[in-house]
């Protein structure tokens, strides 16, 4: 859904002398077809004051402050809840999925400088245009005799931005050999 919120997980394992390196920097370039909305950080799955989060606009970043209370441990966890942008034009992106990617930039013990990028994950928005299918007693044909009641069953599934139309209307034109004996819509089975 585009109201559902989704975490990104960058798991970033840290060197054994990252006590000694002097810079070490997580960045995430969200997409922009996507909201970020908060940013966290763990150390080994707890807080830490080691990592400093900032987000800028759709840029993430989680800057080592402190490489001596790093020593001994053995990942940072950034969690970034993002959710996909309702102004997306989907059809722009390769395959209809929204692609991110984050790099980390180092400085090690030796004070070489090293980057490395993540391979992509992606999110799929739901469709925003409506489905429809017809059976009769969930069949595409059904032999039967006259007067016996059956029914003909109508299945929209509804696009995930339903509270932006002004208007939906399902309209079934029944042939005129047939005499229609009742209608009910449900939605979700209620």
């Amino acid at each position: 859904d585009y109201d559902k919120p989704y975490n990104y997980n960058v798991i970033t394992k840290l060197p054994q002398t990252i006590h000694q390196y002097e810079t070490f920097i997580v960045t995430d370039e969200v997409d922009e077809g996507l909201i970020v909305n908060d940013a966290q950080v763990t150390v080994d799955g707890d807080t830490t004051k080691a990592v400093e989060v900032t987000i800028d606009g759709n840029v993430v970043t989680a800057t080592v402050t402190d490489f001596a209370s790093l020593a001994g441990k053995g990942q940072i966890e950034l969690v970034i809840t993002a959710k996909i942008d309702p102004e997306t034009d989907i059809s722009k992106y390769e395959d209809h999925l929204i692609p991110n990617v984050a790099n980390l930039d180092f400085t090690n013990e030796s004070g070489e400088e090293k980057q490395k990028e993540t391979k992509p994950v992606t999110v799929t928005p739901p469709p925003t245009d409506p489905t429809i299918t017809k059976d009769v007693e969930g069949v595409d044909h059904l032999d039967i005799d006259y007067d016996k009641p059956y029914n003909y069953n109508v299945i929209t599934k509804l696009p995930s931005n339903i509270e932006q139309y002004e208007t939906f209307i399902v309209t079934d034109e029944v042939d005129e050999g047939l005499i229609v004996d009742d209608a009910q819509v449900t939605v979700d089975g209620d």
